[in-house]
């Protein structure tokens, strides 16, 4: 990681550029996060849906062979279990934002810091604010394929289930 640079030396349009990309990418981080939970959210409603029909139908079922509902409860658990991990990527967390309130100048006002020091300051700050946010994405990001590869093995690892039971059971 670089050397946090003597900000009072500083050129201030190039502290302000940097300033103005750190806010920039810190926005594009909140949409992604944004987005990514959207997809979270649509996948694990899916999930749950087809999960519950499953357990729905093995319930009404007239006399359902062993071996297809054997099939159907491990279907319907982990699509259950794949539309889980994906809400937990959607749970809150504290993701930074681009921007900072008014009274988090009043320190630098009241000490009448230069505008140069401030601003680098506060870029610097941006840059830890979005290694942070790297962190949280990519841990949810981790949720989210596992949970998305489970709920697409669900009806592969029904039908497995459904066949070892049957030869199993046979007479």
């Amino acid at each position: 990681m670089s050397k946090v640079p003597d900000w009072s030396s500083a050129n201030i349009c190039l502290v302000r550029e940097a300033l103005r990309c750190g806010e920039a990418r810190l926005a594009a981080q909140m949409q992604l996060a944004i987005s990514a939970d959207q997809r979270a959210s649509v996948l694990a409603g899916i999930y749950a849906a087809i999960g519950t029909g499953i357990i729905a139908a093995l319930a009404s079922a007239a006399d359902p062979k062993p071996y297809l509902l054997a099939g159907g409860i491990v279907m319907a658990v982990v699509f259950i279990f794949g539309g889980l991990l994906c809400i937990l990527t959607t749970l809150p967390v504290g993701i930074w934002t681009p921007g900072y309130e008014p009274q988090a100048w009043y320190d630098d006002i009241s000490n009448n810091k230069a505008l140069v020091v401030a601003l680098g300051e506060l870029t610097a700050s941006y840059n830890t604010h979005i290694l942070e946010n790297n962190d949280i994405i990519t841990k949810n990001a981790g949720l989210f394929r596992w949970g998305a590869l489970i709920g697409m093995a669900a009806p592969l690892l029904g039908a497995v289930t459904a066949d070892v039971f049957f030869l199993l059971t046979r007479p």
